[in-house]
This record gives C-alpha cells, sequence and structure tokens, in this order.
C-alpha cells in the first residue's frame, strides 16, 4: 500500500469513526427514554456494524 492509499484509507477511518461515534451517542441518549425501541436498536446496531468497519480498517492499516 503506498502513501497516497494509507492517507485515503486514514481518511475513511476518520469519517467512519466519527459517524460512529454520532451513531453510538444518540442510542445512548434515546435508550435512556426508549429502551426497547425498534429504533434504539436500531441505532446499536448501526453503531455495533460502523465499530466493525472501523476496527477492519485499522487492522489493515497495522498491516502494513
Amino acid at each position: 500500500m503506498n502513501k497516497a492509499q494509507r492517507k485515503r484509507l486514514q481518511d475513511a477511518l476518520d469519517i467512519l469513526t466519527s459517524i460512529q461515534e454520532e451513531e453510538q451517542e444518540k442510542y445512548d441518549n434515546m435508550y435512556d427514554y426508549f429502551p426497547d425501541s425498534e429504533q434504539t436498536e436500531k441505532l446499536q446496531e448501526n453503531a455495533d456494524t460502523l465499530q466493525e468497519a472501523v476496527d477492519l480498517i485499522e487492522q489493515v492499516m497495522e498491516g502494513y
């Protein structure tokens, strides 16, 4: 992986991390009021999936 590709991956990682944090914050705030709602569960699923994506990209970057 060259320097330009690493930069693009880092940019993607930064964006995904930001979105994941926003989704997690939405979930945390909503859970206090609607702990068993379908929308709350979906927010947590989204946050979890985004975290998995972040973790995978970090693994790829560590390999180079």
